[in-house]
């Protein structure tokens, strides 16, 4: 199965946007903030700070986020920038765990998004 690429967040000044639109969700796994975009693209940024084991522990928790994130983004969310920020919990989880705190996620981001509007 194929997965479907995702446009990719690099530099700083975009994470920073996209935390300062006040729009993030936060679970035992992760916290996911996101920004509205205009044209039909998601993009994903993933953050994981040092305090969080090795640099191997880090990429697997990347690397579990990055394939949630590629199965449920085109489907079930809004066109938009998303930044995933992983905690140590989310080694732990497994991917039907992470996925559905992902979904719960989108769920109250959107409801969010709208109540703003």
């Amino acid at each position: 199965m194929r997965l479907t690429p995702l446009l990719t967040l690099a530099k700083p000044s975009q994470f920073r946007a996209v935390r300062e639109a006040n729009l993030s969700w936060h679970t035992p796994h992760f916290i996911l903030s996101t920004k509205k975009r205009d044209d039909a693209a998601h993009s994903l940024g993933l953050i994981l700070t040092k305090k969080i084991g090795g640099a191997v522990i880090r990429n697997r928790i990347k690397r579990k986020l990055r394939v949630i994130a590629r199965e449920t983004l085109p489907t079930q969310a809004l066109p938009g920038d998303y930044v995933f920020i992983g905690k140590a919990a989310c080694l732990d989880a497994g991917p039907e765990t992470l996925k559905k705190d992902v979904l719960w996620a989108l769920k109250r981001l959107s409801c969010l998004a709208s109540s703003l509007e």
